[in-house]
């Protein structure tokens, strides 16, 4: 590959020092095993360090560094070959002294039982990640791609597993981890029978990754044709004020919403899991699609609602609601805390499909759609009413405007300025589409994929849905 690596246009528009990170969690399948014997601890190091060398072979470019293009500040890779990071750690104790007890309830009938949360592990799972700089320097510096090794006392292991999300946005993330799955179980077990596995050659994947960008034919454009280009308005990006020589990493990577009056210092932010089954999500969906049904507005002809429809536009409500209460209760009228208190709505569409992507594309082609309603109708209305903006304000986007907006992107003479048209609000990512589970199943599959709530991801509004164990659970019922 030729250095240094140009990024898309998309890619580069992902703030560079915002990462994306997630914590594997496997138990051992020896427990009663003595430590000593070394016949209990899953994910031996030496091999995945022997699948992390093979995977890189079809992601040579996360071997680099990171660098800034000095005509037009977009982040391109050079430095090939300087490689990724494992880190190896120990905690000294099981990994069942950190399940959480609780009482669950199936038919009206309460059981005890115990489950791991992402909160209970050590530092709230950010300890079982290689630090991480956010700074400019350090970003520039430090390699793309982290990954730490924790053996717990039992023998289970951790993986916590790090890439920055001007590479690849979670899609191609969770994509990566696959390959990587892949390529130790073809080592593992080839080492264990080289005649086991016929159909497959060792530490080679079956289909190879799309790792080149999507772009368009922007770079070879006439100046006028580039002016014109740039006279475009996106409904999803906006320019910031000239640049200037601050260090981004220096400033929030997402604005900072308060509820709090203007001069009260604004509550500390704190990270919540929040469970929801299968039956509670079903009831939710089927509340917003039967008032939908029985309603005289015109909204009821379009299709159904769907889980996310309506899991988004409960948690946008309720967050609003909380807001409000607060700026009242620390002395605004209900009229100034609906000036004061922001209702945008920011999500994130995966646009490979539309796009007409190669199959297993890595890069970034997510657009984030951002859309408001009024505070008024936000807090009282019902949930079908805010469901159904949620699915509209979604779908707004057309392929027409994603391929403008992309060539827009391409002409922009400073990266730097691009910047997402969101003010505040509610910021949601959708992960539980992901095979999370069966995906990143190396010696056998995860007990707990999660996101640690880490300082550049802890912003008041951020929202992330992801699986849970019942996913391999529905699989293996399904199989």
């Amino acid at each position: 590959m030729e250095c240094p690596i140009r990024l898309g246009a998309i890619d580069q528009s992902v703030l560079p020092f915002i990462p994306i990170a997630v914590v594997f969690v496997y138990e051992s399948a020896h427990t009663d095993a003595p430590p000593a014997m070394g016949v209990n601890e899953v994910i031996p190091v030496d091999q995945l360090q022997n699948a992390l060398g093979r995977v890189l072979d079809y992601y040579p470019h996360l071997t680099g560094r990171i660098t800034i293009n000095p005509k037009d500040q977009g982040p391109e890779i050079d430095r090939l070959g300087s490689g990724g990071e494992l880190l190896l750690a120990h905690c000294d104790v099981p990994l069942d002294s950190f399940y959480r007890a609780m009482t669950t309830s199936s038919n009206d009938t309460s059981k005890l039982s115990s489950r791991l949360s992402i909160l209970d592990l050590p530092g709230g799972g950010n300890d079982l990640l290689a630090p991480f700089d956010p700074s400019m320097e350090a970003v520039c510096r430090d390699p793309i791609l982290t990954v730490q090794h924790t053996r717990f006392a039992c023998g289970g292991v951790s993986l916590g597993v790090r890439l920055l999300h001007i590479i690849c946005d979670a899609d191609g993330f969770f994509q990566f981890v696959r390959d990587l799955a892949e390529i130790y179980r073809s080592l593992f077990s080839h080492e264990i029978d080289p005649k086991a596995s016929q159909s497959s050659v060792a530490g080679l994947l079956q289909y190879p990754p799309h790792i080149q960008p999507y772009t368009t034919d922007s770079c070879n454009v006439s100046p006028s044709e580039r002016s014109q280009l740039l006279q475009f308005k996106p409904s999803v990006y906006a320019l910031s004020e000239e640049e200037t020589a601050e260090d981004p990493s220096s400033s929030p990577s997402f604005p900072v919403v308060s509820a709090a009056p203007i001069g009260v210092p604004p509550p500390p932010v704190t990270g919540r899991v929040m469970r929801f089954s299968l039956q509670q999500l079903d009831t939710l969906k089927a509340q917003a699609n039967e008032v939908e049904h029985h309603t005289s507005s015109s909204s009821r002809d379009g299709p159904p609602l769907s889980t996310f429809d309506t899991l988004s536009a409960f948690l946008w409500q309720a967050v609003h609601r909380a807001r409000l209460r607060l700026c009242v209760s620390q002395g605004m009228s209900i009229a100034e805390a609906r000036e004061h208190v922001l209702c945008d709505f920011l999500t994130s569409v995966n646009w490979r499909s539309g796009l007409g992507c190669p199959a297993r594309y890595f890069p970034n082609c997510i657009f984030c759609p951002v859309f408001s309603i009024p505070s008024d109708l936000l807090s009282e209305a019902s949930l079908s009413t805010i469901a159904r903006a949620v699915h509209d304000g979604v779908h707004a986007l057309t392929r027409d405007e994603l391929v403008q907006t992309i060539r827009w992107l391409e002409v922009q003479p400073q990266k730097r300025r691009i910047q997402l048209c969101f003010r505040g609000g509610l910021m949601v990512s959708q992960w539980c589409k992901f095979d999370m589970y069966p995906g990143s199943t190396f010696d056998s599959a995860p007990i707990l994929v999660a996101a640690p709530f880490t300082p550049i991801s802890l912003v008041d509004g951020l929202v992330y849905f992801l699986a849970t164990e019942e996913q391999l659970q529905q699989l293996n019922a399904e199989s």
